[in-house]
């Protein structure tokens, strides 16, 4: 038989089959490539110790084939490799990736790093407003996870901002802030940094007494350490001091030693201030000279020309040089007033507290909910359980009430049965029982009583088996206690004969005498014969024996 197969399974069979394809080809397209992976943790741990390497490892990923987390640690990792090769970059796309990401990620190391490198990168686009704000972020972090050595690096480029817009106050709170947190790394040489960043604020802030003294500190801590960049970088702002109080030939001999000493680091800056030393001294022709150098290594550096052409009464060159000083500072006027970053302070800590309020508020509301829910919680517990003892209690009341009626009844039922038992006891059985004792107290008397005593005992031993009398007896007890005789022989059908006889005995109230004189035994048997029906009686495990082991406790 041949089966065709219609035009649309083949459509349909195509489909399931590229269906898991499909979903395989996007499971590949969602992870990122191993091998570059494994390069990003190679380059981590290496940009603190070889920067230089760490960005040639990263430069050779194609981040197109990494995939959300390790796309975003890349570009973390790369900004961070190229601030440390000290390339400013002014573009945020590349940095914004991995805020983006670390902002809602639960890795709060690399979400600080983001926002600081993200400050980095706005302080070179000389946006200080959007710089200031990111690092009060990664301040935020960097104090709940106590990264001290990031908090010293979070405050001294605040410092910095700070110190380009001429807030004074400002620079030098958090270039103390910075050197504080270093001073709790292991971190000596940012620590020294930091220090010299602070009398550099307290220069700017025209202290220049504080600034001298820590100034001083710091050189000697130089030259302990033989750090050159300290040393250079401290013996440079002593040159400032030294002008300032207008000791230029102790200026010039440090600048002089700077010069021949360490020539390669020699800046424009350096040169100035050897221009206004020289200047002030009327030595007009290496004021000049010096000058020229200085706009030889930095073209705007013409505040030294000003100097010497006034000193040389030059007004018309002076002039032009203080019209270009007076231009340059007029546009880093104009930048810094463009800042706002003073205003951006303000209104992210007002953001800031509105937001922790509203954190506030929030938790607030939920421990008033939720206390609410426990109260409520407690006093429906409280309820149903008070409602759960009533109950309880007016249960056992009841139980209680008719237990106590029942043991009325049955008292009631026993006293009858007594009443009933003795008039028969009396009438019959009064002179019987007084024999009894009265044979067990006589029985060793002389030959005088030994006639009463066999007539007795002959007595006794007939009535034990006297049918008539055994069955007055049994439907007297099944009368008065709930057919207990009746239940008796049905709940034990193999006891014999004698063992209900002795039962019947006891039920009625016979003592252990009577039963031993009715049954010609003697009391040690009636005894055992006791236990042994006890026994035989509580082997029986599907019936209430507590109503017939009643009888035998008594």
């Amino acid at each position: 038989m041949r089966f065709t197969v219609p035009v649309y399974n083949t459509y349909t069979t195509m489909k399931r089959l590229l269906a898991p394809l499909l979903a395989i080809v996007l499971l590949a397209t969602a992870c990122s490539d191993r091998r570059y992976v494994a390069m990003l943790d190679r380059a981590e741990p290496l940009i603190e110790t070889a920067p230089d390497t760490a960005l040639a490892l990263l430069d050779s990923i194609d981040s197109r084939r990494l995939y959300r987390e390790d796309k975003a640690r890349y570009a973390l990792l790369h900004s961070q490799a190229l601030d440390k090769n000290y390339i400013d970059v002014a573009n945020d796309s590349l940095i914004n990736i991995a805020v983006d990401y670390y902002a809602h990620s639960g890795n709060e190391h690399y979400k600080m790093l983001a926002y600081y490198y993200l400050a980095r990168v706005k302080y070179n686009a000389g946006d200080y407003a959007q710089s200031i704000v990111s690092l009060l972020k990664a301040e935020k972090i960097a104090l709940d996870i106590d990264a001290y050595f990031y908090l010293g690096l979070i405050y001294r480029n605040t410092s910095y901002i700070y110190s380009s817009i001429y807030y004074n106050a400002g620079e030098i709170e958090y270039a103390q802030k910075s050197y504080n947190a270093f001073s709790k790394t292991k971190y000596t040489e940012h620590t020294n940094y930091a220090l010299l960043e602070v009398a550099q604020a307290f220069y700017n802030h025209k202290d220049y007494h504080l600034c001298d003294s820590i100034v001083n500190h710091i050189i000697e801590l130089s030259e302990i350490s033989e750090n050159t960049r300290l040393y250079i970088l401290s013996k440079r702002l002593k040159v400032n001091l030294l002008i300032h109080n207008k000791m230029y030939n102790e200026a010039l001999t440090i600048l002089n030693q700077l010069e021949t000493e360490h020539n390669e680091l020699f800046t424009a800056i350096d040169y100035i201030n050897k221009s206004l030393c020289f200047a002030n001294i009327d030595d007009i022709d290496n004021a000049y000279k010096n000058a020229y150098w200085a706009t030889q290594l930095d073209s705007q550096q013409t505040w030294g020309l000003y100097i010497v052409n006034k000193q040389m009464h030059k007004p018309d060159s002076a002039l032009l040089y203080l019209e270009k000083e007076v231009e340059l500072q007029n546009k880093l006027i104009r930048e810094l007033s463009n800042q706002k970053v003073l205003y951006e302070v303000e209104k992210y800590k007002e953001q800031e507290k509105i937001s922790e309020r509203k954190k506030t508020l929030n938790l607030l509301y939920i421990i008033i909910i939720i206390t609410i829910l426990l109260i409520s919680g407690v006093v429906i517990t409280a309820t149903v359980r008070i409602k759960i003892s009533k109950a309880e209690i007016e249960r056992n009341i009841a139980l209680a009430n008719n237990l106590e009626q029942s043991i009325f009844n049955k008292e009631e039922e026993i006293a009858s049965l007594q009443n009933e038992a003795k008039n028969l006891f009396c009438k019959q059985f009064e002179t019987l029982n007084y024999l009894c004792n009265l044979y067990y107290e006589n029985c060793d008397e002389k030959r005088a009583t030994l006639v009463i005593y066999n007539d007795v005992k002959s007595t006794i031993q007939n009535m034990g088996s006297d049918k008539n009398t055994l069955e007055k007896l049994e439907t007297l007890a099944n009368k008065h206690l709930n057919n207990i005789m009746s239940n008796f022989r049905q709940d034990f059908p193999k006891l014999s004969s004698e063992d209900i006889q002795l039962y019947l005995y006891i039920v009625m109230g016979f003592s252990s005498r009577a039963i031993s004189a009715i049954l010609n035994i003697e009391i040690e048997k009636v005894y055992n014969r006791k236990s042994s029906l006890k026994r035989k009686i509580n082997k029986k495990t599907n019936i209430d024996i507590s109503k017939y082991n009643y009888f035998i406790n008594k």
